[in-house]
């Protein structure tokens, strides 16, 4: 096996000292790839001994002092650095720390903003496991390594500096790493108590005790309770967001489910209404929207489990059941209570029919050719601008009788074509979407004040008093 005071640097003699009571190699902890001394080095090599003294000095082996020490990302597949997005740079955040027989990476967790503390899994990688190790990239530095059961991981968010450093440490022990193979022949999970080396899928250590996160338990949780899978394995950050993104969905779920099955939807907007088949068919679509998302809070959630993820205690079933079907509960009572269910017409046509919304305004066209409406009734006197009036109904009757009046001084005015013969402002529309909009333009001779009624069925719903100026 290499020695701990195994000469890297010729023009330096090996030093073997100790900082924070652990053993270390201060020519190669503090210096960068050319042996000079560097005050950043010296200060992130002691800050990072500083995070890990505890399981370091249980975990060193004798004869093993630590040689270097560095910042990187876990391994992570390409799936899961998609879906992650930017939170992949807070979940993977390793301590690599090199001695004389491997390389131990620490898994590092928020404690605080800008503080870090020791995540409690850890993984040891001896280089008589290893059949090549590689440093590549320019500014950001990858760690390729290819293990003896043919298994290959990359580390990577290297510093280029460190990346120098490691390169030069592993051509120096690479040539003598067969005397540290072990019989994992790849990386080891150690348990964070005692430091056992662990088998795959292992749920509890057999020295210590030690109950570790499963795949099963992940996923009940992940699918009774909102953001389940990351609480359970410890992401807090994740979860938060996991749980706010999937109480929206079942909101939406629940809110379609209740039209679907017969309660009229809340006029809220001006769209059209949904009708019970469509109703379904949106709480379908989310519906199918949440459980990709479930799929997706599992496969990260699985990622932990199998980095043994460390328990404090035994799981409680009934506990995390109660608060699953508490927490869905929860999300149905605040759908039910913050919409206007029992919503009050603006003018009641008949038994039948109801006029919910009636608005005057400008209507105009988006950057995209979408129609937009603003609702005004002081208008611009431009040629063509396009105003009118939408009204939200419901009925179930197939058709319906419109007219538009329009007043000037208290005469009605009435419409012409080219050839001077009277046009009428009334039509048979039909009810289908609950909805109607109607537009004219600005004329050359518009009058500056004029009032507009509207009438469904010959009812008269409301009467717009507006201005061209």
């Amino acid at each position: 096996m290499p020695p701990k005071d195994l000469a890297i640097h010729p023009e330096r003699l090996p030093q073997v000292t100790s900082a924070h009571g652990i053993p270390v190699r201060e020519d190669l902890l503090y210096s960068d790839h050319k042996a000079r001394d560097k005050s950043r080095i010296r200060k992130r090599a002691e800050k990072g001994l500083q995070l890990l003294q505890e399981p370091l000095r249980k975990v060193l082996e004798p004869d093993e002092a630590v040689w270097y020490v560095a910042q990187a990302q876990a391994p992570i597949s390409v799936v899961q650095q998609l879906t992650l997005g930017w939170m992949t740079y807070y979940v993977t955040q390793t301590m690599l720390v090199v001695t004389n027989r491997r390389i131990l990476a620490f898994h590092k967790k928020a404690k605080s903003f800008g503080r870090w503390e020791w995540g409690r899994r850890v993984r040891s990688i001896r280089f008589g496991d290893l059949s090549d190790a590689r440093l590549k990239g320019f500014l950001s530095r990858y760690l390729h390594l290819h293990y003896t059961d043919g298994r290959k991981e990359k580390y990577w968010g290297i510093r280029g500096a460190d990346g120098k450093k490691l390169r030069q440490i592993l051509d120096a022990v690479m040539p003598l790493r067969a005397a540290e193979a072990s019989p994992a022949r790849g990386p080891a999970s150690l348990c964070p108590s005692c430091f056992a080396a662990l088998e795959k899928a292992q749920e509890q250590c057999r020295q210590c005790g030690q109950l570790f996160a499963t795949t099963s338990e992940m996923w009940k949780r992940s699918i009774l309770f909102p953001g389940g899978g990351y609480f359970y394995t410890g992401q807090t950050g994740l979860g938060i967001l996991d749980a706010i993104a999937e109480s929206i969905l079942i909101g939406w779920v629940a809110f379609f489910l209740l039209i679907a099955a017969g309660f009229p939807e809340p006029v809220g907007d001006l769209d059209p209404y949904f009708g019970q088949a469509a109703a379904a068919f949106a709480a379908v679509f989310i519906a199918g929207i949440l459980v990709l998302e479930k799929l997706v809070t599992g496969l990260h959630a699985r990622h932990f489990v199998q980095d043994f993820y460390p328990l404090s205690k035994a799981p409680s079933q009934g506990k995390w059941l109660g608060w699953g079907l508490a927490a869905y509960l929860g999300i149905g009572l605040v759908v039910w209570a913050i919409i206007p269910w029992d919503e009050k017409p603006v003018v009641q046509v008949s038994p039948d029919l109801n006029v919910y919304r009636a608005d005057f305004g400008i209507f105009s066209t988006g950057p995209r050719g979408d129609d937009r409406f603003a609702s005004t009734t002081a208008l611009p006197m431009t040629m063509g601008t396009r105003y009118g009036v939408i009204l939200r109904f419901r009925t179930p009757r197939p058709t319906l009788h419109f007219k538009a009046e329009f007043e000037v001084n208290g005469e009605v005015v009435e419409f012409q074509d080219a050839q001077g013969n009277p046009v009428p402002q009334e039509e048979t529309v039909e009810s289908d979407g609950g909805l109607i909009a109607r537009f004219w333009q600005i004329g050359p001779a518009e009058p500056s004040e004029q009032v507009l009624k509207v009438y469904l069925d010959g009812v008269l719903v409301k009467s717009f008093a507006f201005t061209v100026r």
